[in-house]
C-alpha cells in the first residue's frame, strides 16, 4: 500500500483539460472575429445638389464612433488613410453624412471605427471604402450683376460677369418681377459667354433673370434683385427719329481737304477726295471749283496733260478762269 506524499499535485482529469482548452480557443476566436468585423459595410457616396451624401452600415457594437476620410486617390489599405483627410467623426445617428469639398474634383471615401481605446482601420473596398470616385462640383453661386443695354429697336443685350467658364447660364424673361422659376422655361442657355441677345417688344416692361448651372447640371435658381435680376423693369422706348444734321458745305469740305491733305503734300489723298465730289449733284460754279483743285493735284503729281484737261473744265466757274489760264501755261512749260 502506497501512501501519497504530502504536497503532491493531483492531475486534473482529462475531460476537464479538454473543456479548458476549448474555452480558451473559443474566447480567442471570438476576439479575433470581433477585430475582423470592426469595420462598416456597404459604404455609398452619392452626389446630390452640390453635396456628397455618405452612408454605410454601422458595426454591431455600442459606444463607437466613425471617422470618415476623403482623398483624391483611392484608399485600399490602412496606409492610404495617411494620404487622405479625416473630415469628421460622427455616430451612426448622424448618417447619412453630407460632405461639401471646397473645389471641383473626384473624391474617394473610407470609414474607420473608433472605440475608447483605439481606431480600427480595416479598409475593405466596396465595404468600408469606396471602390470608385465621386465626381463633385460645388453648388453654384448666382451672378453678381446684370447690365441691360439696347442693341437695336427690337433687341437688348444682357451682360454679366461669368463666375466660371465651364458653368451654363440660363436666361429667364417675363413682364413681371420674378418670385421663383417654378413652371418657367428658360429662353436661352449660354456657356463660356458673358452676354445674351434677346428680342423684346417696345414700350413694355421686362424683367431678366440669369441662373447658374454647374458642370454637373445643378442649377441655382435663387433670385437676388439687383444682382442676377434687374431691380426695376426695363423698357425699350420707341425713339422718335431726329432730323439729320446739316453736313458741311462743299466749300467747307474743299477747305478741309486743302488743309489736311493738299497743303501737307498728300496730293494723292486730296485727289481722291476731290474726284469723289464730282459724283455729287453740284452747280456749275461748284463743279468748276472742284475741277480747278483736281488740276492742281495732277500738276504736283507730274501728270500735266490730265491737269490741263481739268483746268479747262474749271472755267465753268468765273472765279477760276484767270487762275486756270496761268496753271495751264505752267503745265505746257513742263511738257515742253
Amino acid at each position: 500500500m502506497r501512501i501519497p506524499l504530502q504536497g503532491t499535485v493531483r492531475r486534473a482529469p482529462a475531460h476537464c483539460l479538454f473543456f479548458f482548452f476549448f474555452f480558451v480557443c473559443t474566447l480567442s476566436a471570438d476576439v479575433s472575429d470581433f477585430d475582423e468585423l470592426m469595420y462598416p459595410t456597404l459604404i455609398s457616396a452619392t452626389y446630390q445638389m452640390g453635396k456628397i451624401l455618405i452612408d454605410f452600415e454601422p458595426v454591431d457594437a455600442d459606444g463607437v464612433t466613425y471617422r470618415i476620410y476623403r482623398s483624391n486617390q483611392q484608399m485600399a489599405s490602412y496606409a492610404d488613410l495617411s494620404a487622405g483627410e479625416c473630415i469628421t467623426e460622427i455616430s451612426s445617428n448622424a448618417l447619412p453624412f453630407q460632405d461639401e469639398p471646397e473645389g471641383d474634383g473626384k473624391y474617394w471615401y473610407a470609414v474607420s471605427v473608433k472605440t475608447e481605446k483605439e481606431e480600427h482601420s480595416k479598409i475593405v473596398p466596396y465595404q468600408s471604402a469606396t471602390g470608385s470616385p465621386v465626381d463633385f462640383s460645388p453648388f453654384p453661386r448666382p451672378v453678381e450683376e446684370l447690365d441691360i443695354a439696347p442693341e437695336s429697336e427690337r433687341s437688348v443685350q444682357i451682360l454679366f460677369t461669368p463666375l466660371r467658364l465651364d458653368y451654363t447660364y440660363r436666361l429667364y424673361v417675363r413682364n413681371e418681377e420674378f418670385i421663383d422659376t417654378a413652371g418657367l422655361k428658360p429662353v436661352k442657355d449660354v456657356k463660356g459667354n458673358n452676354r445674351i441677345t434677346h428680342r423684346i417688344e417696345q414700350d413694355r416692361p421686362y424683367f431678366f433673370l440669369i441662373t447658374t448651372m454647374n458642370r454637373l447640371g445643378v442649377e441655382n435658381t435663387d433670385i437676388v434683385s439687383g444682382k442676377n435680376m434687374n431691380e426695376s423693369a426695363f423698357i425699350l422706348v420707341k425713339k422718335t427719329p431726329k432730323p439729320l444734321p446739316q453736313g458741311p458745305t462743299l466749300q467747307q469740305r474743299i477747305e478741309r481737304t486743302l488743309q489736311f491733305s493738299f497743303y501737307r503734300g498728300n496730293y494723292s489723298e486730296a485727289l481722291r477726295v476731290f474726284q469723289s465730289m464730282l459724283k455729287e449733284e453740284l452747280t456749275s460754279s461748284e463743279r468748276g471749283a472742284v475741277h480747278f483743285y483736281i488740276g492742281q493735284c495732277f500738276f504736283y503729281l507730274g501728270e500735266y496733260e490730265k491737269a490741263i484737261k481739268h483746268f479747262i473744265l474749271s472755267k465753268e466757274s468765273d472765279t477760276y478762269k484767270s487762275s486756270a489760264a496761268v496753271w495751264m501755261e505752267r503745265c505746257i512749260d513742263r511738257i515742253e
